[in-house]
């Protein structure tokens, strides 16, 4: 993935950092968090007090429009909405619940096939006209 940034301020009433810039790809689009990552690394940001605020896309372009809100410390990240911080929270509890769900997927599969017998046992065969 390849970063163009378009714009770099400082908006001191907000006490942030915010960077808007273009993400050029080859493959899919991006999730936020490998935008997150690879912004991060690329200005030397803390990645506890920085969210992907914004991805705009067109149809058939291999470019993302990004917006990335950074803040300075974890008090004035505060000031980011919940909707923004639920965003990144949920990719990190879906990581979380992707490495136990191997674990539980056999038990799903018995139930399943036990699930299928059941429902053949309780409906009548069809009868057929001759």
């Amino acid at each position: 993935m390849e970063i163009k940034i378009e714009n770099d301020k400082e908006n001191k009433l907000m006490n942030r950092r915010e960077i808007e810039f273009v993400a050029e790809y080859a493959d899919k689009t991006p999730s936020r968090d490998e935008i997150k990552n690879e912004i991060v690394h690329k200005l030397a940001l803390n990645a506890d007090t920085t969210f992907v605020v914004k991805i705009g896309q067109g149809f058939g372009i291999k470019s993302s429009s990004v917006l990335v809100y950074s803040y300075p410390n974890k008090e004035s990240a505060a000031k980011v909405p919940e909707y923004i911080k639920k965003r990144h929270e949920a990719k990190q509890k879906n990581e979380g619940e992707a490495q136990a769900a191997p674990e539980a997927a056999p038990e799903k599969e018995e139930k399943k096939e036990k699930g299928q017998e059941n429902e053949t046992a309780g409906k009548p065969e069809e009868k057929t006209e001759q």
